[in-house]
C-alpha cells in the first residue's frame, strides 16, 4: 500500500525529469517528499478544566515550517512570549509531529501532537495539546505541503503547457504551409489554364483559316471556281521556285482537323474546369483547418491565463498573523 502511494506522490518529479537516489534504507517517497514543508495550525480555545474550569482564552492560529530529511522531521516556531520545538516522523504515508512549547515570561509547559495521513505532497494531521500534569488543553489541525513536491509539480505543468502551445503553433504552421502551397497550387492550375486557352484560342483561329481556305471552292458557282483555279494555278507558275508556298487542303482534310481542333478544345474545357473544382476544395480545406488550428490556439492561450492566475493566486504569501499564544 505504501509503494503505490509512494509512486503516485513521486508521479511530478517524474514528470519534471528529477531522478531521486538515496543510499539510506527508508521509503522511496520519504526521499522524494525530502525538503521544506510550509503550512499553518489551528487550535481550539482553551478548554475548561480542573484547574481553570471557567477560561476564556481564545483559539489561535500560527504558521508553520518544517524540514524533512531521511524520514525525520525538524523545526521550530519562535514567538515573542512562547518558543516550541518541533520534531517528527514520516514513514511515507503518515506524518507524525510534536511541538514542545514553553512561555518564556513565566512558568508555562506543553505538548502538542498530531498525526495524519500524507498524500500528493500534503499532509493533514490532528491532534490535541496536553499540559505538563496530561490534561487536553486544545484540539489542534495541521495541513502542511512539500515545497519542492509543489515546485515540481509546477514545472511538469508549466513543461506540459509549454508542449501543447508548441504543437499548436507548429499546427498553426503547417497550415500555413499547406495554406500557400494550395494558392500555389492554385497559381499553377490557373496558369496551366490560360495556357491551355490560348491554345484553344489558337486552334480555333487555325480553324478559322482552314475554313476560310476551303470556303471558295465549298460555295463559289462551277464558272467561279474554274476562275480562282485558273488564277491559282498561275499564281503558283509564277512562284514556282518558292518552297514555302502554301497548298491549299482538300475538304476530307478540312473535316479532320476540324474535328481534331473540336476535341482539342473541349478536352481543354472539361481540364480547366476540373482545376477550377480541385483548386476551390483545396482552398476551403486549408482555410477551415486554419480556422480550427486558430480555436485551438486561443483555447489553449485562454487555459494558460486561467492556470497562470490560479498559479499566482495560490503563491501569494499569506499575511503574517501573530499567535494569540504571543498576546
Amino acid at each position: 500500500m505504501n509503494d503505490r502511494r509512494c509512486r503516485a506522490q513521486g508521479l511530478p518529479f517524474a514528470l519534471a525529469g528529477f531522478v531521486i537516489l538515496s543510499a539510506l534504507a527508508m521509503p522511496a517517497c520519504a526521499a522524494a517528499l525530502d525538503g521544506e514543508w510550509q503550512g499553518r495550525m489551528e487550535c481550539s480555545a482553551l478548554m475548561p478544566r480542573i484547574s481553570a474550569p471557567a477560561s476564556a482564552t481564545p483559539a489561535y492560529g500560527q504558521p508553520v515550517t518544517v524540514a524533512l530529511r531521511a524520514a525525520k522531521v525538524r523545526g521550530a516556531f519562535d514567538g515573542e512570549v512562547s518558543h516550541e520545538e518541533i520534531s517528527g516522523t514520516f514513514d511515507g504515508s503518515e506524518m507524525r509531529l510534536s511541538f514542545d512549547g514553553h512561555r518564556k515570561n513565566r512558568p508555562a509547559w506543553w505538548q502538542i501532537n498530531l498525526t495524519g495521513p500524507v498524500q500528493d505532497g500534503n499532509a493533514d494531521l490532528s491532534g490535541t495539546m496536553v499540559g505538563r500534569n496530561g490534561e487536553i488543553l486544545r484540539t489542534c489541525t495541521l495541513k502542511l505541503a512539500s515545497v519542492e513536491f509543489e515546485r515540481a509539480r509546477r514545472e511538469a505543468r508549466s513543461a506540459a503547457m509549454r508542449a501543447e502551445q508548441e504543437r499548436i503553433a507548429t499546427a498553426v504552421a503547417a497550415a500555413a504551409a499547406q495554406e500557400r502551397a494550395a494558392t500555389d497550387r492554385a497559381a499553377a492550375e490557373d496558369a496551366a489554364a490560360r495556357r491551355l486557352a490560348a491554345e484553344a484560342a489558337e486552334a480555333a483561329a487555325a480553324k478559322r483559316i482552314a475554313d476560310d481556305a476551303v470556303a471558295p471552292t465549298r460555295t463559289a458557282p462551277a464558272g467561279e471556281a474554274r476562275r480562282l483555279n485558273i488564277h491559282r494555278s498561275a499564281a503558283a507558275s509564277v512562284s514556282v521556285s518558292a518552297s514555302a508556298a502554301p497548298v491549299m487542303p482538300d475538304r476530307a482534310d478540312a473535316v479532320a482537323r476540324e474535328k481534331v481542333v473540336r476535341e482539342r478544345a473541349e478536352a481543354e474545357r472539361s481540364a480547366a474546369e476540373k482545376a477550377n473544382v480541385a483548386k476551390a476544395a483545396a482552398k476551403k480545406d486549408a482555410s477551415d483547418q486554419l480556422a480550427q488550428e486558430k480555436v485551438d490556439a486561443e483555447k489553449a492561450r485562454a487555459d494558460k491565463a486561467t492556470a497562470d492566475k490560479a498559479e499566482q493566486d495560490k503563491n501569494k504569501p499569506a499575511v503574517k498573523a501573530k499567535s494569540t499564544m504571543d498576546l
